[in-house]
C-alpha cells in the first residue's frame, strides 16, 4: 500500500511540474497563483502524514510512542553518520 501511495505521489509531482510549467507562461499573476496553490498543497503534507501515523493506519501493532522514538533514533543516527563523514 505504501509503495502505491509513493508511486502516486511521484506521478502527481511530475504531472504537477508539467501543468505548472504550462500555466505559468510569462505572466507574474499566474505564477503567483500557482505558487500559492503549491504552497497550500505542500503545506498539507506534514499534517496529513502525522495524522496518518498517529491515527494508527500505518502502524497497527506498534504503539505510537514507539514509532516516534524509532523516528528520533533514526534522526540521531543520521546526524552521527553525517557528522562522521565530514571529518
Amino acid at each position: 500500500m505504501i509503495s502505491a501511495l509513493l508511486l502516486t505521489f511521484g506521478v502527481a509531482g511530475i504531472c504537477g511540474n508539467f501543468i505548472a510549467g504550462a500555466l505559468v507562461g510569462n505572466t507574474t499573476v499566474t505564477a503567483g497563483a500557482v505558487l500559492i496553490l503549491w504552497g497550500l498543497g505542500y503545506g498539507a503534507v506534514p499534517v496529513s502524514f502525522q495524522t496518518w501515523i498517529l491515527g494508527g493506519l500505518a502502524v497497527e501493532g506498534i504503539a505510537t510512542t514507539s514509532v516516534l522514538w524509532i523516528g528520533a533514533a533514526l534522526a540521531v543516527l543520521t546526524l552521527l553518520v553525517v557528522g562522521r563523514g565530514e571529518k
